[in-house]
């Protein structure tokens, strides 16, 4: 079934998102820790969005495109990782932005295919790799589009 855009959403979609956040993620630092800063959700069928427990849980098995897109702040000068997971383990699908100086407000984006199953849980982590401390999302989504 092809995706189909319905006025402003998309058919066989979900999606939780965030906008104009200012809550600190409790903790960060070289582990991998699930973002949980997303306010709204939205989903169409093929899963279940829940932005209460900041994820997506999938309903129907299939090849998706998942994506996510992140604006933050955090400890100047260091380097932050944002990654999809797939039932708590590590896709390969990520991202790494170095902050600047000064209150430097950084945006990145990553996304591509994986195969999913019924009841798989999407998820975004977050990490720093070279000793951040703070990291605070302001604005964010992670999607999930069915292919086949």
């Amino acid at each position: 079934m092809a995706n189909q855009k319905i006025g402003s959403e998309w058919q066989n979609s979900g999606r939780v998102s965030t906008s104009g956040a200012s809550t600190a993620e409790a903790t960060t630092d070289a582990t991998p820790r699930k973002i949980a800063a997303f306010t709204a959700e939205y989903d169409n069928g093929v899963a279940t969005a829940a932005h209460a427990s900041d994820q997506i849980a999938i309903v129907d098995a299939g090849d998706y495109y998942v994506s996510a897109f992140v604006a933050f702040s955090g400890t100047q000068s260091k380097t932050f990782v944002v990654e999809i997971y797939a039932d708590g383990v590590a896709s390969g699908i990520r991202l790494n932005r170095k902050l600047g100086t000064g209150g430097d407000v950084g945006s990145a984006s990553c996304g591509g295919v994986l195969a999913l199953s019924a009841l798989d849980v999407v998820t975004l982590y977050q990490h720093s790799s070279d000793g951040g401390t703070a990291f605070t999302m302001t604005d964010g989504s992670l999607n999930v589009f069915r292919l086949k």
